[in-house]
């Protein structure tokens, strides 16, 4: 790049500066000192020559993917205001209600931003692990370039994806690490101060460059000069200082993290410094705008190299049936992942996505299909955070994908801010949670799961179904693969045998809930139960049955589908009691809500049993241990609703 060129990107930085600085002294809040000290690695990028992109299609298919944290917003809105998809006078929105351009980015609302959630902090990676996985198996030579804060480093999801990316040789990806020694609190040595993140990363695998002045347009073009690298991801470190710009930053313990610690009086001086940079600049080198219509035509198109990106697919319905020889949901997995790899074989243009985090041993990969050429099957190790974050990248990049992760239910709260960006986003992807509540026998406590799945009751944006058998099952997968709703769909599944439920006659089964038993005699009392819990319920009922005891069993699948329709199953001024394969709040909860919206009827009141914390032992063992079995849930019927006796 020649001398003038450089000359133009500084005079670009300083009208970056100008307005970022002005759009959070607008607001009277953001982070200025991250932001500041990314402005020549962000300008360099998008008007250096070294992004393909279209500034008239922010979205062009083939374009260069970029992800930045959140606290790079006023930055990043700057830049868009240069290229057209923000208006300049739109920054004085900035995180005000109803603007589009929030605290931190949503690329639901905004053109330019590609994959938010942004915080919080260490995810981005992750995401763009999973993005250069759809572009390489779309076929596509897009780059993926992850902006990194040096403190953001520090997270552990980052290690985690850092190490998968290396291993998968995902050469597509760059990460930009902003070594600008400063985070929120303190500088990042007085935290973290005995690693070499050099040889760090070389010892994760990448190929690894430093820049020695991160505000150095030309050491930072050098830089960008992307090669194949052996296979490799790209790991740039540049050496910057937060809030350059900003009279103080450098001696300052968080290099002004945000404006709530830097007087606005520092802020509008650094202000009039780039305006007065500018009107010298721009004395040699005339109008602005005309040097910026120069650099945008020196700008690299989105290639059209790779296959051409596929139609949409829609209208995609699955209606597998279970071939009799399941013993379990857990083997019912394995048939309907047969039928399942086996279709999608002949539907174009979907790419089926199957992922695990070292959960399906080689010989079920064989068995079930997973690898057959149309199958994309990855196993990301023991790295539950990661495996999450990867998913939404894929599920945002390709919008043809059907992703199915198989997961660990006891260790949902691992990656449960992950799924929460991921519900947050509306990303689309089915989790399979294997061996749900006491499932995890023989191991104990630790691995059975019961107050996971009142986090997922209460995420918004998640659809949360416990098929309680084989049947079940297949009609959740079918339903949740063919409709794949917005937001994550999560399956808790059990591993006891089981015979599949017979309805009464007329009842049809759902992925809602229905009527599982009903007895001949007059109805005492309703039990709901979902998964495991609902055929101790059918055996109790029948049990009191034979007492002249009428109970109605309700199961439900979807947690959160109880309607009226469901409260005028309860009947009126019946005690009703819930059981379930965890925490009895969880669907005690679930109960309560939908009875106490709806008057359809009004039980006399609703209890709950389940369990709190677990212990070793065989299943069957344990379901008797608490009381989840037909005799033990009958003898909670009889401690807890006496007078019906």
């Amino acid at each position: 790049m020649s001398a003038v060129q450089v000359e133009d990107l500084k005079l670009i930085c300083h009208e970056v500066r100008r307005r970022m600085f002005s759009t959070i002294l607008n607001a009277g809040s953001g982070h200025l000192g991250g932001s500041s000290s990314s402005v020549e690695l962000m300008v360099s990028l998008y008007f250096g020559g070294v992004l393909r992109y279209d500034s008239a299609n922010p979205r062009h298919p083939n374009r260069d993917r970029v992800l930045v944290r959140g606290h790079l917003g006023p930055l990043r809105y700057s830049i868009f205001s240069l290229l057209g998809w923000v208006k300049e006078e739109e920054l004085l929105t900035y995180r005000h209600l109803g603007s589009r351009l929030q605290g931190h980015e949503a690329m639901e609302v905004l053109n330019g931003v590609d994959i938010t959630p942004s915080g919080s902090l260490g995810m981005l990676l992750s995401y763009g692990v999973g993005t250069a996985i759809a572009l390489r198996e779309r076929g596509s030579d897009g780059h993926v370039y992850v902006f990194l804060g040096d403190g953001e480093e520090q997270e552990g999801n980052v290690s985690e994806a850092a190490r998968h990316a290396a291993h998968l040789k995902l050469k597509n990806l760059i990460c930009i690490l902003d070594r600008n020694t400063k985070q929120l609190s303190c500088p990042t040595n007085t935290a973290d101060g005995a690693t070499d993140p050099k040889r760090v990363w070389e010892g994760y695998g990448w190929q690894v460059k430093e820049i020695a002045d991160g505000h150095s347009i030309t050491q930072i073009l050098d830089a960008f000069q992307v090669g194949e690298y052996h296979n490799k991801p790209l790991f740039i470190i540049a050496n910057t200082i937060k809030g350059y710009g900003i009279a103080g930053a450098e001696t300052h313990f968080s290099g002004y993290h945000t404006i709530g610690i830097c007087t606005p009086e520092l802020v509008r001086q650094a202000i009039q410094e780039q305006e007065s940079a500018l009107k010298i600049a721009l004395g040699r080198e005339g109008s602005f705008a005309e040097m910026l219509k120069k650099v945008m035509k020196r700008i690299p198109r989105p290639s059209c190299s790779g296959k051409p990106v596929d139609a949409k697919v829609d209208n995609t319905s699955f209606a597998f049936k279970p071939t009799g020889d399941e013993q379990n949901v857990v083997d019912a997995f394995v048939t309907y992942l047969q039928q399942l790899t086996a279709q999608t074989e002949n539907i174009k243009p979907l790419r089926l996505y199957v992922m695990t985090a070292d959960l399906i041993q080689l010989d079920q990969v064989t068995l079930s299909g997973l690898d057959r050429p149309s199958v994309h099957y990855f196993d990301v190790g023991i790295r539950e955070q990661h495996l999450l974050a990867m998913a939404h990248g894929i599920s945002v990049t390709e919008s043809n994908s059907r992703i199915l992760i198989n997961y660990g239910d006891a260790f949902l709260y691992r990656g449960s801010d992950q799924l929460n960006a991921v519900a947050q986003a509306g990303s689309r992807m089915v989790i399979i949670g294997d061996d749900g509540g006491l499932s995890g026998a023989r191991n104990g406590s630790t691995h059975q799961s019961s107050g996971q799945p009142g986090m997922l009751f209460t995420m918004p944006g998640v659809t949360f179904l416990e098929p309680a058998d084989v049947e079940d099952f297949y009609h959740c997968l079918n339903w949740a693969l063919g409709e794949y709703p917005r937001g994550p769909v999560y399956i808790r599944l059990h591993n006891l045998p089981v015979q599949n439920i017979t309805p009464p006659l007329g009842v049809q089964r759902n992925v809602r809930f229905f009527t599982a038993y009903e007895s001949a005699v007059k109805l005492k009392a309703v039990v709901v139960g979902a998964g495991l819990a609902t055929h101790g319920a059918i055996e109790a009922a029948r049990r009191l049955e034979g007492r002249g005891i009428g109970v109605r069993v309700i199961n439900i699948v979807n947690l959160k589908s109880l309607d009226q329709e469901f409260v005028g199953l309860l009947g009126d001024s019946l005690p009703v009691l819930t059981v379930y394969n965890g925490n009895a709040v969880v669907l005690q909860s679930a109960v309560t809500k939908a009875a106490m919206e709806y008057r359809a009827s009004r039980p006399s009141r609703v209890m709950g049993h389940g369990f709190d914390i677990g212990t070793s032992g065989k299943i069957d063992d344990l379901i008797k241990h608490f009381k989840l079995d037909g005799a033990g849930i009958e003898e909670v019927i009889r401690q807890k609703f006496s007078e019906i006796f």
